[in-house]
């Protein structure tokens, strides 16, 4: 796949807004500061300002680099959860490649993806809509013929049904 990428092409998208300098992460420590306690994000009963927002990112950012270089690729596999907003925030913040992967998509395509990107970690829910990840993921795993270097796997409780969040 060529991707069709010049400075023209850059300098065009920027002069027209269409790009911009600054990451979500950027736009999320700007409202910490200016409206921190502006409502950021509604999960179910769980809600999150600006500034809880930030600070749960930026000590997730932390962590991520204890474990692994600014660069690497962290994946996440979560439906539309807070912890999903909190994960990309955390890994764009410290650098990192954020690599979503739909939790709509089994075996196969996991395998795939978590090959072809090279992460470093991946986060799955325990179980989401009668779904076993934890054991999805054991499998792919095990049938990697070149295994990731994943540093780690992180596991996110399930809501019990009826909610199933």
């Amino acid at each position: 796949m060529k991707v069709r990428f010049d400075e023209h092409t850059a300098a065009g998208a920027y002069a027209r807004g269409w790009w911009v300098k600054t990451t979500l992460a950027d736009a999320l420590r700007e409202a910490a500061r200016q409206t921190p306690q502006r409502l950021a994000v509604v999960d179910d009963n769980r809600r999150l300002d600006c500034q809880s927002l930030f600070e749960q990112a930026a000590a997730l950012a932390q962590a991520l680099l204890a474990r692994m270089p600014t660069g690497s690729v962290v994946s996440f596999m979560l439906p539309n959860w807070h912890e999903a907003v909190v994960i990309y925030l955390a890994a764009t913040l410290a650098g990192m490649v954020v690599n979503p992967i739909l939790p709509s998509l089994r075996d196969r395509e996991l395998q795939f993806i978590l090959s072809d990107a090279g992460s470093r970690m991946i986060f799955v829910p325990s179980s989401f809509g009668r779904h076993d990840y934890v054991s999805m993921l054991s499998r792919v795993l095990a049938e990697l013929n070149t295994r990731p270097r994943l540093s780690c796997c992180a596991v996110i409780p399930a809501v019990t049904p009826p909610t199933d969040r």
